[in-house]
C-alpha cells in the first residue's frame, strides 16, 4: 500500500541550487514525523547559494512571525548526518519502499532538497523515481480544499507547515476517493456574488438561486483564479 509522505522546507533560495535551512517529513496517515535543520556552512562549501530576495523575505517575516528564523536555524546538523538520517527515516516510514512524496509545489521542496543530495554525493531517495514527487496544489484544487483552513501556527516552521499540508491532503484524498467511487453524484457550482466555487458529492443542488452549475474544467479554472486573488 502506498505511503503518502509530506515534505516541507525552509530555504534561503527559491530554486534548486539554494541553501536549505530546515526540512520536515510527515507520514500522512498517522503524522509520524521528523525534522532537522541543515548546516549552512556545509552547503555553502558545496556551492549552494542564497538569494537576497529570500533573505529580505526572512527579515520581513521575522517581524510578522517572531521566532521562525530561530527555529529554522537552531542546532544545524552536518549534511553527512542529516541527509542519511532522512533516508533512514523514509525507509522506516515506508518499509516496502512504496511511497509518494508530496510537496506544496512539485518544483520546490523535492527538487531543492534533491539538489542538496546531489551536491553532497548522496543518492536522493526520490530523484531516481521522479514520478514519486506529487503536487499538493493539484490535489487541493481538485478537492476544493483551502489549505489555510488546516494551517498549524506559527507559519514558516517546516514541521508546522508539513503537518498542516498533510492534514489538508488527507481531507482532499478522502473527497477525491468518494468522487471516484460515485462519479455521477459529483457536481460543481459557482457563486458569482461571493466569488467562490464549491462542489457536492451527493448529487444535490444548493438552494441558493444565485448558484450556477459549472463543469469540472470551469471549476478548476475559477478555483485557480480565486486562489490567486486570496
Amino acid at each position: 500500500m502506498t505511503t503518502h509522505i509530506m515534505c516541507d522546507l525552509e530555504t534561503l533560495c527559491k530554486r534548486p541550487g539554494g541553501v536549505v535551512l530546515a526540512a520536515a517529513f510527515v507520514r500522512c496517515h498517522d503524522e509520524a514525523h521528523c525534522t532537522l535543520n541543515l548546516s549552512i556552512e556545509d552547503q555553502t562549501a558545496l556551492g549552494l547559494e542564497q538569494d537576497q530576495e529570500t533573505i529580505t523575505w526572512w527579515h520581513d517575516n521575522e517581524a510578522r512571525n517572531p521566532g521562525a528564523w530561530a527555529i529554522a536555524t537552531a542546532n544545524p546538523q552536518p549534511l553527512n548526518v542529516a541527509l542519511p538520517y532522512f533516508i533512514r527515516w523514509l525507509q522506516w516510514a515506508a518499509p516496502d519502499g512504496d511511497f509518494l512524496l508530496w510537496c506544496h509545489g512539485a518544483t520546490f521542496d523535492g527538487p531543492i532538497l534533491g539538489e542538496v543530495y546531489r551536491r553532497a554525493g548522496i543518492e536522493c531517495p526520490w530523484t531516481r523515481d521522479f514520478w514519486r514527487v506529487q503536487c499538493t496544489r493539484t490535489a487541493y484544487n481538485l478537492a476544493g480544499i483551502n489549505p489555510k483552513d488546516y494551517a498549524v501556527p506559527p507559519p514558516h516552521v517546516a514541521l508546522n507547515d508539513a503537518l498542516g499540508q498533510s492534514r489538508a491532503l488527507v481531507a482532499s484524498l478522502k473527497i477525491l476517493a468518494r468522487a471516484h467511487l460515485n462519479p455521477g453524484a459529483w457536481r460543481y457550482f459557482h457563486h458569482p456574488e461571493s466569488g467562490c466555487v464549491f462542489h457536492v458529492d451527493d448529487g444535490s443542488r444548493p438552494q441558493d438561486p444565485l448558484c450556477e452549475e459549472i463543469t469540472a474544467e470551469e471549476y478548476l479554472e475559477l478555483a485557480k483564479q480565486y486562489g490567486a486573488a486570496a
